[in-house]
């Protein structure tokens, strides 16, 4: 990042902010996931998190790995909503995806899938 007299670049600051909100709704997801199941089971969170972290592992493999991928409308509607909008809006998605290296869009797509599926 490149810093004129001393101002943090519009795009920059927007991706950070972003990426920031991102984060802030999978905190949200996952403590609303947490809160319910201990309700639910009285699994004590501290436990209740390490099985959702390993849910959410063990599915984002399956997911990268099986039709869902296959299927390129329903893929690139994942990866839309799970990049920051301020790089769609500048990169597009096409181009990120001929930018990012295979491996890392199948772990966001993976990621961003499974843990809404468990959150849920």
């Amino acid at each position: 990042m490149q810093v004129h007299d001393g101002k943090v670049p519009a795009f920059y600051e927007s991706y950070i902010k972003d990426v920031h909100h991102i984060i802030e709704n999978n905190a949200a997801q996952e403590f609303e996931c947490l809160w319910r199941e201990s309700a639910r089971t009285g699994i004590p969170r501290s436990l209740l998190s390490d099985q959702i972290s390993f849910a959410i592992v063990r599915l984002d493999e399956e997911l990268q790995h099986n039709a869902l991928w296959d299927d390129i409308t329903l893929r690139k509607i994942i990866l839309a909503e799970a990049f920051p909008p301020v790089l769609l809006a500048k990169v597009g998605l096409e181009k990120l995806l001929e930018r990012i290296p295979d491996a890392y869009v199948r772990s966001i797509f993976g990621s961003y899938l499974a843990s809404r599926f468990v959150y849920k």
